[in-house]
């Protein structure tokens, strides 16, 4: 199931650690209704040591998550197959293995169910809301592109699909590389055709990273182009450049408040 990694150099194999650490950090700093298990044997995989303070939601708020979660369940794996198996001590105890390790907190096995599923579950109950966001980028080429993603954003292939796409995989939405050549037709019914100079599109993609400043070192080694040097924000730092395709894409990373030190409401 790993063989993969024995191909990845010493700076693939460190950026794979990297990125795995973010997943456990993005977890283990979740509270309330953001996380499903407390899981310190997880936890305990980074390398520092915290301890972890968690709000327990109450019964009611806790009882209505679970319901939405097991409902979004419903709409986003319709054909998995259902058990009625009960749950147990042991599988509780399962997930929280490791609870006497530092950055535990004293034991507590709650659950507590994804805020984000269960909002989700919510609108994906309605018949034709959606269900999931897959973002599909058209490239005039595959392993170029390919190439340009996975150097420059430490995305990996997953499904192929002969020489007119790949799944890339390693951010929280999925990315597909869809081979269009250039002039081809962009919009039925219209003389649009794709080209890939640079070009201004009302949707572009914003990706999130540790370090801007790195990132877009690491971007413009790989092909990208600057196009605004990286600027600090009340609510972060962004940089703003394009693919050698001829996207646009921000890399930023958010700060203090984020997005909310502009919202007003």
């Amino acid at each position: 199931m790993d063989d993969d990694l024995e191909q990845l150099s010493r700076t693939q194999l460190a950026e794979e650690v990297r990125r795995l650490r973010a997943g456990i950090r993005d977890h283990r700093d979740s509270s309330g209704h953001a996380l499903c298990w407390h899981h310190p044997a997880l936890w305990n995989l980074l390398p520092e040591r915290t301890s972890a303070r968690i709000e327990v939601p109450e019964w009611p708020q806790f009882l209505r998550g679970c319901i939405r979660y097991r409902q979004s369940l419903d709409a986003q794996q319709p054909r998995a197959p259902r058990t009625r198996e009960e749950s147990s001590d042991a599988d509780v105890g399962a997930a929280a293995a490791g609870t006497a390790g530092a950055g535990s907190a004293g034991g507590d096995r709650s659950p507590r169910h994804a805020e984000s599923a269960t909002d989700a579950a919510t609108t994906a109950s309605a018949a034709g809301a959606m269900r999931q966001l897959l973002a599909n980028i058209d490239v005039p080429a595959l392993q170029p592109a390919e190439r340009f993603y996975c150097t420059a954003l430490g995305l990996h292939p997953g499904r192929r699909f002969g020489n007119s796409g790949v799944e890339l995989l390693g951010a929280n939405v999925t990315v597909f590389l869809l081979v269009k050549p250039a002039g081809s037709a962009a919009v039925p019914g219209t003389e649009l055709v794709r080209d890939y100079h640079r070009h201004w599109t009302p949707v572009h993609l914003d990706l999130l990273v540790e370090d801007v400043d790195a990132a877009v070192e690491r971007a413009v080694a790989a092909g990208a182009r600057v196009e605004q040097p990286a600027t600090t924000h009340a609510w972060g730092r962004i940089a703003m450049l394009a693919d050698p395709f001829g996207h646009g894409l921000c890399l930023l990373r958010l700060l203090g408040r984020g997005y909310d030190a502009m919202a007003d409401g």
